[in-house]
């Protein structure tokens, strides 16, 4: 990760339940023992929404892979071993409202009541287990070809929905100031690289 010059935090993010599309869930939260954590959730019928703000890398060119950076609040899954079963998915965000507010959206207006498959990518862009334990980090690998796609604006976000029996939880931007949002790490060609400098 410190390898890349360029990160950016998400500017949107927020959970959709397809057996609640109607409910906004931008307050979804995890309390326990460590206290109370706002959150975006993969479990279920929960797949987690991202969206970024591309706007000062209008018209800039990637160079290489980068990663998507998650930070763990809680995980639950089986211990049994099985393949492709309690991973994360990664996909492109393809259809539905391109500003979506997170503190109104539902699935249903985030998808402009269009069926799943014409909204998420049903081909992922990685499948990954997740890193277990309050404040991991999971690093997700995303292609040239879907990074220039969301600074380009044909992609309008990322979705992370379960793959097989899983519940994981991450620390949404609202939560520890904005420090443990879920965040792009990328270089760009050399000579356009606008100051966007991670920490």
């Amino acid at each position: 990760p410190a390898s890349f010059k360029h990160g950016i935090p998400v500017a949107a993010d927020m959970t959709g339940d397809l057996a609640e599309p109607g409910v906004n869930l931008n307050h979804w939260t995890v309390t326990d023992g460590g206290g109370k954590a706002a959150v975006v959730s993969a479990g279920g019928t929960r797949v987690a929404l991202l969206r970024w703000d591309f706007g000062p890398l209008a018209g800039k060119k990637i160079a290489g892979p980068g990663l998507l950076e998650l930070t763990t609040r809680t995980v639950e899954l089986s211990t049994d071993e099985r393949p492709d079963f309690g991973l994360l998915r990664v996909v492109e965000i393809l259809g539905g409202e391109p500003g979506w507010d997170e503190r109104t959206a539902t699935w249903t207006s985030f998808s402009r009541g269009e069926p799943r498959d014409r909204v998420l990518n049903p081909q992922m862009i990685i499948d990954w287990p997740v890193t277990a334990g309050d404040g991991g980090k999971t690093y997700l690998t995303i292609p040239v070809p879907v990074l220039q796609r969301l600074i380009d604006g044909k992609t309008l976000g990322i979705a992370l929905p379960p793959l097989g029996a899983i519940e994981a939880s991450f620390y949404a931007r609202e939560d520890r100031g904005g420090t443990s949002a879920a965040r792009l790490l990328f270089n760009i060609e050399a000579g356009q690289s606008p100051d966007m400098k991670i920490p």
